[in-house]
């Protein structure tokens, strides 16, 4: 029901699961997402947290939490877990992403690019990932390049759009909307 949409109906049927095996990670990994899926970010963390504890090694889980860490504004802590999650799972694309996202909200936008290099290099369509790094090169003021990225995620999303070829005034109005759009629409990927 979760991957359906439907995460309100399945949050009382991960609570039953949970209470016939409260040892099973799985159980609460799921209650996590959906409880994400629902805006109630700090509940998920919890019940993250309760996986983590049952399955330490649970790479997904480590990155989830990380992504309901950074919803509520955390994202030193996202940081740590995105790090686990990818040193248990070291070609895990959405953790390298997500690590470049918390990265950007440090203001350490030198250091993102690396991890979205990484995701990129793992995964060459990874339209987040293009996009997210073409939104940390304008910040950094290497505006051709990110145009280029926004370019390329594009494509990678499937979106036919003409090549731009904006003017400096442009550029700082390309770099505007994606910065506003990665602020406000970029949350970390499951």
């Amino acid at each position: 029901m979760a991957k359906l949409g439907r995460a309100s109906e399945a949050l009382p049927c991960f609570d039953t699961a949970i209470a016939l095996r409260p040892d099973h990670p799985g159980a609460f990994y799921n209650r996590g997402n959906a409880l994400r899926d629902l805006q109630r970010s700090a509940e998920a963390v919890e019940s993250y947290h309760r996986a983590i504890a049952l399955q330490p090694k649970h790479a997904e889980a480590l990155n989830n939490c990380g992504a309901a860490l950074a919803d509520l504004g955390q994202p030193e802590a996202a940081l740590a877990k995105y790090a686990r999650a990818i040193a248990l799972r070291p070609n895990f694309v959405e953790a390298h992403n997500n690590l470049g996202n918390a990265l950007v909200q440090l203001d350490r936008a030198e250091q993102a690019l690396a991890s979205y290099d990484q995701a990129i290099a793992l995964k060459p369509d990874h339209a987040a990932a293009y996009k997210n790094r073409g939104a940390a090169l304008a910040g950094l003021g290497r505006l051709d390049a990110a145009v280029t990225d926004f370019d390329k995620s594009d494509r990678a999303a499937g979106r036919t759009m003409p090549k731009r070829t904006p003017t400096v005034a442009q550029h700082w109005q390309i770099w505007d909307a994606e910065r506003k759009h990665w602020r406000v629409a970029s949350a970390p990927s499951p």
